[in-house]
């Protein structure tokens, strides 16, 4: 189909194959002649395809605002970790605002982010996670109270 729209726009008369002169009396194109420019054509686009294919596949990034200062989570050791591994989900702010937890809370919460919602931690790290959520955003410890006089 390609090729006979080619052929037709580049002579005025068909001739199976080949083109017998054009209007003007000059050589049209003949035999084979006409796949090589339907070849290089083709050439083109294709590599016109592949070019605009690879420009819009380049790698896209977002750069996210900073979290609050609010969020910011206590020092403490495991706090790498759990900036590395918790933020890639959620900012620090959704650690900050949760409610005190034991231990066995805060496994099940950490259990869960990976279970259900595919957070990326490995086995080594829950303990070093759930360590630092209990040292930093557990139960607070009681203060002993001053008995009245």
């Amino acid at each position: 189909m390609w090729s006979n729209i080619l052929k037709s726009l580049l002579c005025k008369e068909e001739f199976l194959g080949s083109c017998r002169l054009n209007s003007r009396n000059k050589p049209g194109i003949r035999g084979p002649e006409w796949h090589l420019i339907l070849t290089r054509w083709a050439s083109i686009v294709l590599l016109a395809i592949v070019m605009t294919a690879l420009l819009s596949a380049a790698e896209k990034t977002i750069q996210l605002p900073p979290d609050h200062p609010f969020g910011k989570l206590k020092s403490g050791a495991g706090v790498e970790v759990v900036e590395d591994r918790c933020g890639v989900c959620h900012s620090t702010d959704y650690i900050v605002t949760q409610p005190r937890r034991d231990a066995k809370q805060w496994s099940t919460e950490v259990d869960k982010m990976i279970r259900v919602f595919g957070a990326p931690v490995k086995e080594r790290e829950v303990k070093i996670i759930v360590d630092y959520l209990v040292s930093s955003y557990g139960p607070r410890q009681e203060r002993p109270t001053r008995k009245a006089k």
